[in-house]
């Protein structure tokens, strides 16, 4: 079936000066006119017609690409944009890959990614979807939303390595896993899809951490609250030691972690499903790496 956005009264509003699509008015719209054999080609229409309301928008140096998962606004050349869509396929087959019964892809419709050229135009984009002051720099989101979709900012030489992270959010979305967990796998991924590796932590790091921690609160990882500190040197070292404990339940846990992650709940930040599965607690793995100290996580509604 054919389907048109302007024909449906309210799909399209603007807010904060973009035209921003109404999602639960254009479900409601597609269930009841569209037979669910129909319901991918329908999302997926809207789906370029909302991309060619931000072009119009913007600029019309900005183009519309698709692949087979993918559709994508941005300025970049063909081969530069065959590339990132070659990349964000990779990513979606590598994390459903490594992250079998925990990672899915259940989506109707295509995904969408919103490469833009300027700060700007990512800042004014993604500010509609947080409170005033409370993001911190980044290289791009995965906005879970009604509709899931990518925004990547005009950052050097990252974007490979942004789409493996972010994408692990969008294939662990209806998991609600603990945010340490899940930082930790995208980080992992990122080196997965992007044929890299982080390492362990060094001298300088390990120091950091056990002097950061004590004072920061191990609240902050356990919760995930430190993920979006706009303290740069609080986010690092949160991103770090998930990163950390993930690789070191990887390396002792080899037959079992994959059952801690399908069982972990943000609640406890995982500590039942550790003690069920790895037969320990998360506060003596953090100890493991920290020293002695409070590590153990609390709960968090």
């Amino acid at each position: 079936m054919g389907i048109d956005l302007v024909d449906i009264p309210g799909a399209v509003l603007r807010q904060d000066n973009l035209p921003r699509p109404q999602w639960s008015t254009i479900k409601a719209w597609i269930n009841g006119n569209a037979t669910r054999r129909e319901w991918d080609k329908a999302w997926r229409d809207v789906a370029w017609q909302w991309l060619e309301l931000i072009q119009d928008e913007w600029s019309h140096d900005y183009l519309i690409r698709k692949s087979a998962e993918f559709l994508m606004l941005s300025v970049e050349d063909d081969e530069g944009a065959q590339h990132r869509l070659e990349v964000c396929e990779r990513s979606r087959r590598k994390v459903l890959e490594s992250l079998p019964g925990v990672a899915q892809d259940g989506s109707i419709g295509c995904h969408v990614v919103i490469a833009c050229a300027t700060q700007d135009h990512y800042y004014d984009y993604i500010s509609y979807y947080y409170s005033e002051g409370t993001f911190a720099t980044s290289g791009g989101v995965f906005l879970n939303d009604d509709y899931g979709h990518f925004v990547l900012a005009p950052t050097e030489g990252q974007h490979d390595l942004t789409i493996a992270h972010e994408m692990t959010h969008n294939l662990l979305r209806d998991r609600a896993l603990p945010l340490w967990i899940e930082e930790g796998l995208a980080q992992l991924m990122e080196e997965a899809v992007c044929d890299m590796n982080y390492g362990w932590p060094d001298k300088e790091m390990i120091v950091r951490m056990r002097d950061g921690w004590p004072a920061i609160g191990a609240s902050a990882l356990w919760a995930g609250t430190g993920f979006q500190n706009p303290d740069g040197d609080t986010q690092e070292l949160t991103y770090a030691t998930a990163l950390c404990l993930m690789r070191r339940i990887l390396t002792d846990y080899r037959r079992r972690w994959l059952k801690f992650v399908r069982d972990a709940q943000r609640t406890d930040a995982g500590e039942q499903s550790a003690k069920k599965h790895l037969k320990t607690s998360l506060g003596d793995i953090l100890g493991g790496l920290l020293g002695s100290g409070k590590w153990a996580p609390g709960i968090y509604p």
